[in-house]
C-alpha cells in the first residue's frame, strides 16, 4: 500500500465542511491504517510519498518528490514517524508553488512498487490524497500519466 500526499498549499487549509484540517485527515487516516496493519496482515507493506514538496528526495531524482517512508512493514517506528509528518512540515520538508508532473509522481508509485523485495507477493495499492479534483495537465502530460496510471 502506497500512501501518495499531495503536499500542495491547499493541504494546510482548513476543510469548511469538517472543521478541521486536511493535514488531520490525512494523517489520521494514515496512522489509523497502519496501526490496523499491524494487527490485522503484519505482512502488507506501506509506504508514504509526498508531492509537490519544496524539496526533494526520492530514487528516480523528479522535482518536487519526497519519499517520506519506504515500502516496508508497518512498526511502532513507522507510526510514530507517521504522527509527526505534517509537524514542522513548512521548514523542513516545505510546499512547492511549482506541481510535480502527475506522470512523474505515478512512475515513482511504479518504481517503488516494483523495488519492493517482496514486490510479487502483495497486492499493490495506491491512496491517493490531494484537494485537486482536477490536477492542472496539459495534453501530452495527461497522456504520460494516464500510461503511467495503466503501469500501475
Amino acid at each position: 500500500m502506497l500512501f501518495v500526499i499531495d503536499c500542495s498549499p491547499s493541504l494546510f487549509q482548513e476543510d469548511k465542511s469538517l472543521a478541521t484540517q486536511n493535514t488531520t485527515q490525512v494523517q489520521s487516516c494514515l496512522t489509523e491504517f497502519m496501526k490496523n496493519k499491524i494487527i490485522s496482515n503484519q505482512h502488507d507493506l506501506v509506504g508514504v510519498l509526498l508531492y509537490n514538496t519544496g524539496i526533494s528526495d526520492n530514487p528516480l531524482g523528479f522535482a518536487h518528490m519526497t519519499v517520506w517512508l519506504p515500502l516496508d512493514r508497518p512498526s511502532a517506528q513507522s507510526i510514530k514517524t507517521s504522527q509527526t509528518l505534517f509537524r514542522d512540515f513548512a521548514t523542513s520538508v516545505g510546499s512547492s508553488e511549482k506541481p510535480a508532473a502527475m506522470h512523474e509522481v505515478l512512475w515513482l508509485c511504479s518504481h517503488t512498487l516494483k523495488q519492493s523485495k517482496e514486490s510479487e507477493s502483495f497486492h499493490k495499492r495506491v491512496f491517493l490524497f490531494t484537494t485537486q479534483d482536477d490536477p492542472p495537465m496539459t495534453g501530452e502530460h495527461r497522456r504520460q500519466a494516464v500510461h503511467q496510471a495503466r503501469q500501475l
